[in-house]
């Protein structure tokens, strides 16, 4: 009873809020009824030929419009933010408001005067307290400048329409049309009324017309070996004949002119050389484009020469250092500490004799932080004769020794209980074991996690892991040298330019003790990662071999795994018995994500991999009866991709499409696949209304309920996730979401019913489930709390009816995708 009073308070409560902001918003309006509200604005694009259109969408030049409505509440029509902003206000007006904030200016002023006071000998905690004093001094006078703390954190001032802002747009958009070329353009403006004619619909409408076209290029260049440069990269050119006009193009034109001789040996020259003279008045719709490049005062541009490069590791100033001399680079550092000058040498890009490039120092510079061990480097240059540069790279380095200790938890939500998992986590590093730049981590895993009990649903108990790996990293790519040395790879090279490479070694251990099984496993890999530009990135994992190992099985879950492969269908049992797992992977990844921008955005990953090739030539050696020391091994392949898509729709709110799909097949005359590299559907990052691994496979509908609960693997896996998502204020954030998808069984000794892929009536095998999210962005993380609802169901092949109580929760940190 005293719950159901709280929730009503809390209900009427919110009511009262809410209601007294609407009052207060309807009363300023009516205060203001000789002012119109900017309800929408819209910009519409009128396309007369597709050929000579902007290559710009309607969002984006929405940004050139210089009133914008105030923030609604998602998709509504409903501003709340400017109700509460309007309600504020209110506070922020009442005569006491400036008196208390003076009040606490006058308190704060005597309280730093005591600590400046007390700290007279010090000045540097003076310094902080005079900074700390100014920043607490500075906020509070904006309380009374500018408004109390909700005022400036929402911003949502009632945006009235305003006839000289509404022109200042269209000047905006006319000027960047003109911009591109498209000097007649033309910018209708139409108004709407709204709202009983309390607010108002701006629609800008902009017809291009025909544009301007690049008819000429003339290059004045009295410097001859320039010209020759410019002439020679022509192709690479942003301005084309034919083209149309483009400032963009002409300003890209100008940097890849300043990049092209700064990666030249043109050390001191300066985008203030490279000038354009534009000519419209020749012909109609035509541009002629004189292209200057100016000497400097009384002499020509110098191309410089690497004379002498120095690098500088951990040296202090006023130390003893040590120098070598390796392949035409002087090194200088502690004598105390021992570095690979091969390893440095292979870093560093830069040659003596080279002329100066802008690039090079970049790729240097790069290549030479993504070293473990180092914590910064710096690469300056200095003239040493009129044609020639000394570079000088100073490089830091870290501790060689690191420990750090985690101790957290996890909490599972299992049958609407929240079981604590606590684990603790240990890691040690060796930053530079071998002298090479080489790292040697240890880290160790000791926790529990909640979990619940296969062949008892209803029966929780926490599962112990105990796991620890060692990992060897070597800062370059360890390839045979047949391979580095062959042709292709002297033509081609795939590794050129990287800013990363490295190579792992990988040797671990994992014991999972639950109440049913104990299950062991040791891993042991070799991996090259190496990353190309700064969207690409690779990795190549030649030789990975896994022992798993089941000593230990309860009676009662042999049982259960055998109930289910007679009744269900669901032959786990296999998954569990001691193996062999060896396989060769290759992954690529191209992300254009930047999580500081709402902008358009592209991920792709793409995950091949073949299982069994090294047992399988081992045992072609021996007995050949698919076992390698007397445990049996797999033999499967295996592809996976992911597509996302970010569009953003407002500056608070975006949209994010994925897509993934994934097939494996066992080859070889393999007879089954190992559990860990079955595909799963369902849970906190996939389809969120069924908990993890429960959607499927296909139209499979278990009669036994402990069956539908089960975790239910397939070998073809579609999965289709929709997502809005908006901020609401602070770090709140929520999301609409919309899933699909299903895994399959491709396998012919499959027994179950309807688990196979059916094309015809694939529409009736994908699951389908949509719902809403709670996030709290605090930017070191995202705490995610999503609830969703199941609409189609393919096990029953119906739409499923809509209960609130029916919602799967999930939590989960970070976005599901």
């Amino acid at each position: 009873m005293r719950n159901k009073l709280y929730k009503l308070s809390a209900l009427i409560a919110g009511l009262t809020l809410l209601i007294s902001c609407r009052l207060q918003k309807e009363l300023y309006l009516a205060e203001n009824k000789d002012k119109l509200l900017l309800n929408k604005y819209s910009v519409k694009l009128e396309k007369n030929n597709a050929k000579e259109n902007l290559n710009v969408s309607e969002y984006s030049l929405g940004e050139y419009v210089k009133q914008k409505p105030n923030r609604k509440f998602i998709l509504s029509r409903w501003m709340p933010y400017t109700s509460i902003y309007l309600r504020a206000q209110d506070h922020f007006k009442k005569p006491n408001h400036e008196i208390k904030i003076k009040n606490k200016l006058n308190k704060l002023e005597k309280k730093y005067e005591k600590k400046i006071d007390k700290a007279v000998n010090n000045s540097e905690k003076i310094q902080n307290l005079n900074t700390k004093k100014t920043k607490k001094t500075q906020t509070l006078n904006d309380k009374i400048t500018v408004g109390n703390a909700v005022m400036q954190s929402l911003n949502q001032a009632p945006v009235w329409v305003n006839d000289t802002l509404t022109n200042l747009s269209i000047k905006q958009l006319r000027l960047f049309l003109e911009s591109n070329g498209f000097f007649h353009s033309e910018i209708k403006c139409t108004k709407k009324s709204r709202r009983n004619k309390k607010a108002e619909n701006i629609i800008y409408e902009v017809i291009e017309n025909k544009p301007h076209s690049i008819k000429n290029i003339n290059y004045d260049i009295s410097d001859t070996t320039i010209l020759q440069l410019l002439t020679l990269h022509a192709k690479e050119s942003f301005l084309k004949i034919k083209d149309n006009y483009s400032v963009d193009n002409i300003s890209q034109e100008r940097e890849r002119i300043h990049n092209l001789l700064k990666n030249n040996g043109y050390f001191d020259f300066q985008r203030q050389f490279i000038t354009f003279k534009i000519d419209t008045t020749i012909k109609d719709f035509e541009v002629y484009i004189d292209l200057e490049i100016k000497n400097p005062l009384l002499k020509r541009h110098t191309q410089y020469t690497l004379n002498n490069i120095s690098v500088f590791i951990d040296v202090e100033e006023g130390t003893s250092f040590d120098t070598v001399h390796f392949n035409e680079i002087n090194y200088f550092h502690n004598p105390e500490k021992k570095y690979s000058k091969k390893i440095l040498d292979e870093e560093i890009i830069l040659s003596k004799g080279d002329v100066f490039s802008q690039d090079k120092s970049r790729f240097t510079k790069n290549n030479l932080g993504s070293l473990d061990i180092v914590k910064f480097v710096n690469i300056n240059f200095s003239k040493s004769d009129s044609s020639n540069l000394n570079a000088f790279i100073t490089i830091k380095t870290f501790k060689k020794f690191q420990m750090n200790t985690e101790i957290g938890g996890n909490l599972n939500v299992v049958n609407t209980q929240v079981i604590p998992g606590p684990y603790i986590n240990y890691k040690i590093k060796d930053r530079q074991i071998f002298q090479g730049f080489e790292s040697l981590e240890l880290n160790t895993l000791f926790g529990f996690q909640g979990l619940v009990n296969y062949a008892n649903p209803d029966s929780l108990f926490l599962s112990r892991e105990l796991g620890s790996t060692l990992t060897m990293s070597f800062p370059k790519l360890l390839i045979p040298s047949f391979i580095k040395n062959s042709t292709l790879l002297k033509r081609q090279n795939p590794f050129k330019n990287n800013i990363y490479k490295q190579t792992r070694l990988n040797i671990g251990y994992k014991n999972i003790l639950r109440q049913e099984f104990t299950r062991t496993n040791f891993n042991l890999n070799i991996k090259y990662e190496w990353r190309k530009g700064q969207n690409e990135q690779f990795n190549f994992s030649p030789f990975e071999l896994n022992f798993v190992n089941t000593p230990k099985k309860t009676q009662t879950f042999v049982t259960y795994l055998d109930n289910l492969a007679k009744n269900n269908g669901i032959n786990f049992k296999q998954s569990f018995i001691s193996t062999i797992i060896s396989n060769a992977a290759f992954g690529y990844t191209w992300n254009n994500i930047d999580v500081t921008k709402n902008k358009k955005a592209t991920m792709i990953k793409i995950n091949a991999e073949i299982g069994g090739l090294l047992a399988n030539a081992i045992d072609h050696l021996g007995n050949n009866n698919d076992s390698l020391l007397n445990l049996p091994f797999t033999k499967y392949f295996k592809l996976s991709t992911d597509l996302r898509k970010y569009f953003p729709l407002t500056k608070y709110s975006n949209l994010v499409a994925r897509t993934a799909l994934g097939y494996e097949q066992n080859i070889l005359n393999s007879s089954f696949l190992p559990f860990e590299k079955y595909f799963y559907t369902g849970g906190v990052s996939s389809n969120r209304a069924w908990r993890f691994g429960t959607l499927g496979p296909g139209n499979y509908n278990p009669v036994d309920k402990k069956a539908k609960e089960s975790v239910k693997p397939g070998e073809i896996l579609f999965e289709a996730n929709l997502e809005y998502r908006t901020k609401i204020y602070g770090v709140f954030n929520t999301a609409f979401f919309i899933d699909a998808g299903n895994v399959w069984s491709n396998s012919d000794t499959d027994s179950r019913p309807n688990t196979q892929l059916d094309i015809k009536n694939l529409y009736n095998s994908i699951g389908v489930g949509a719902g809403t999210g709670l996030r709290f962005d605090f930017s070191i993380l995202i705490a995610r709390f999503d609830f969703a609802w199941k609409i189609f169901d393919p096990a029953e092949q119906g739409f499923v009816k809509y209960k609130i109580n029916n919602a799967v929760f999930n939590f989960g940190i970070g976005y599901p995708f």
